[in-house]
């Protein structure tokens, strides 16, 4: 027992050692350029987006940079005959290193131009490809150069533009590299038992924290795109190197989510700007910052700095260290089911802080453009979001049913179980329904051509596993039609819920949305309304004054009132029933509103009462009721104006 102990500690007792020798040498260095880089101008002057309140030195990720390199060095000679594989990886990381580092420097002197630093970090992934630290493999693929070199250029810009985004709040950039540093050690240890590309790891974690002392809120220095740029070249490198050696989902998946938030939130900017261009030329480029990033939503929420880090911090440890043990936990094959539910837990959180996102997109395809048209957006937009559906799908459903399986074959797998259900959909012409307008026949035709396309597909498997045996020789049949029924049942909830989220966001969710994201931009001419019955012409009411509002003027619906006890209590088309016309003067009481809406007839005695409510308080009668109206060729345009709806300024109904 203490010789297995003494074993493990003489292995990775280099753990313990190094990362607080670079957490002293940052500490002592921030101190130095808390004094000294004032001097030669390297000062952030609060303007703009920053949310500091004072000149605070900027550039303090020089600190974070020696820090790293003397510890690291010192590791690498001292355990060549360990750990021989380090120092190459050192010297490797340590070519691009010293072009980002001086591009930062400049910019937090000079201001550097975007375009600039864009170039600069090309430079940078060339380097990285060509010194060895790009992808080279995936999932045992071997990644010829003209796809290797692209992809690890483009992966080491959009990892350092991550970080560089990130770096918006006090503490926050060094936190969360701190926080990737230990997911990453972690995750190295179990996947190669190697501690030397761990150590490293740590060590870069040992260097930003002794920054974070002086950094967290409120900030002494600022790392400045010096740190920033830095950091994310560090994590794209290690991340390569990790990847490379990866040869399941589930273990390419981790290094991946140990950097998830700042992954989360380029793609988010990227995302929201793209969609801001597009529906408006006058709008800002994709690399014009914004005031939308996560830690700026966050931030209006708590109103602290410090509590937003932290959040942040917690957000990052879950996702990397939740996903790790997934995989660790991995004790039978099917237990690494287990990452994909933290994968799900993921997406929820994403739809949760995409809010803004998904106003913009929604808004985006409810305008529509000229370029391209409308017509090839829904076209085109709906058969993408099931092809990308049904391969999400079948991933998930081959890392937990057959991943390391030698009879199945991932490539012909994917033509069977995905090739034939999406031709069927194609072919049956469903994609010509507009379905942000869809009606129920739609859906039910679509499910029939789903279900009949599961079917087919189950047929086919059944004859080339039974008869031919030639693309599945699974060591147990019952996983081959498990996986596919898991498969089957993957796609119709996943498809079943992106429909409903459509219709949803088309009628309720996106206005609820609009008013949620910009609370704090109410309008003071803002409606309360309060509609009487809840009947059929209620919701026929509440879908026209969606469609008429135009959001320029918000018209809220504080609940329906009915005389039927039934409703009493429950939730009618999405809105409370508060009460009984009898009951309207305590209700205006405890709430007051603008407007009282008629939607269905009342009897003379509820009429009544309504009358002699609106006669006693300042509260306007509205009448809704759907008819067709008559007319005759000269009678048209008169009919068309009375139909029209109102301005966006006169608050009419």
């Amino acid at each position: 027992m203490w010789q297995s102990i003494g074993n493990f500690l003489g292995k990775y007792l280099n753990l313990l050692i190094y990362p607080p020798a670079a957490a002293m040498i940052s500490a002592v260095i921030t101190l130095w350029c808390i004094r000294l880089l004032p001097r030669f101008g390297m000062v952030d002057v609060p303007r703009g987006r920053h949310e500091h309140a004072k000149p605070t030195p900027l550039g303090g990720g020089i600190a974070i940079v020696i820090g790293f390199f003397v510890v690291a060095t010192v590791f690498a000679l001292e355990s060549r005959g360990m750990y021989p594989e380090v120092l190459p990886m050192l010297l490797s990381f340590a070519f691009p290193a010293v072009v980002i580092v001086a591009t930062g420097l400049l910019d937090d002197r000079y201001e550097l131009s975007s375009w600039v630093k864009l170039f600069a970090q090309i430079i940078a992934g060339v380097l990285v490809y060509y010194l060895g630290g790009g992808f080279k493999i995936i999932l045992d693929f071997k990644l010829p150069w003209f796809v290797d070199l692209p992809l690890t250029v483009c992966w080491v810009i959009g990892i350092i533009n991550a970080f560089n985004l990130i770096d918006g709040l006090d503490g926050l950039a060094a936190g969360l590299a701190c926080v990737a540093s230990v997911t990453l050690t972690v995750w190295g240890i179990a996947l190669t038992g190697n501690p030397g590309t761990a150590a490293i790891s740590m060590i870069f974690c040992g260097a930003c924290l002794g920054f974070l002392i002086f950094n967290f809120s409120p900030a002494k220095i600022f790392m400045g795109d010096t740190g920033s740029m830095f950091l994310g070249l560090f994590f794209a490198f290690l991340c390569c190197q990790y990847t490379s050696r990866a040869v399941t989902i589930s273990s390419l998946l981790v290094p991946l989510l140990a950097i998830g938030v700042p992954i989360f939130d380029v793609f988010l900017a990227i995302w929201r700007r793209l969609i801001r261009r597009i529906g408006n030329p006058d709008a800002g480029g994709i690399m014009e910052g914004d005031h939308d990033h996560l830690h700026h939503r966050l931030l209006k929420r708590t109103g602290s700095q410090s509590k937003t880090a932290l959040l942040l911090y917690l957000l990052m440890a879950l996702i990397g260290l939740g996903t790790v043990c997934a995989v660790l936990l991995k004790i039978k094959e099917i237990f690494s089911g287990a990452i994909y539910i933290v994968l799900l837990l993921g997406i929820f959180l994403a739809i949760r802080l995409a809010d803004i996102e998904f106003l913009d997109s929604f808004g985006f395809i409810a305008k529509g453009v000229k370029r391209p048209s409308r017509r090839l957006l829904l076209v085109i937009v709906h058969p993408l979001i099931d092809y990308f559906l049904i391969s999400v799908s079948y991933i998930i459903s081959y890392g937990w049913f057959f991943s390391g399986d030698k009879g199945f074959s991932a490539t012909y797998g994917y033509l069977i179980f995905c090739m034939p259900l999406m031709l069927i959909l194609y072919v049956s012409g469903i994609y010509r329904t507009y379905w942000l307008r869809a009606g129920i026949n739609s859906y039910h035709t679509y499910f029939k051509m789903l279900i009949l396309g599961g079917i087919c597909e189950l047929a086919v498997i059944y004859i080339l596993e039974h008869h031919f045996q030639c693309v599945f020789v699974v060591g147990e049949r019952w996983r081959l039609y498990g996986g596919y029924v898991f498969f089957f049942m993957l796609v119709t909830i996943l498809v079943g819920m992106e429909r409903f989220m459509v219709r949803y966001l088309e009628s309720f969710g996106l206005r609820s949305l609009y008013l949620r994201v910009r609370e704090e931009e109410v309008d003071e001419r803002e409606q309360h309304l309060v509609l009487v019955g809840g009947g059929v012409a209620c919701r026929l009411f509440v879908l026209n004054l969606f469609c008429r509002n135009n959001m320029s003027l918000p018209l809220v619906v504080s609940g329906i009132v009915d005389d039927d006890p039934a409703l009493r209590r429950l939730n009618v088309y999405g809105f409370p029933v508060l009460g009984t016309t009898e009951m309207l003067d305590e209700l205006y009481r405890k709430e007051p509103f603008d407007m009282l809406v008629i939607t269905t007839p009342l009897s003379e005695a509820a009429l009544a009462r309504v009358r002699e409510f609106a006669q006693k308080n300042p509260v306007r009668l509205g009448v809704f009721y759907p008819e067709t109206h008559s007319c005759t060729p000269d009678e048209l345009a008169k009919e068309m104006e009375r139909l029209t709806p109102p301005s966006k300024s006169d608050g009419q109904l």
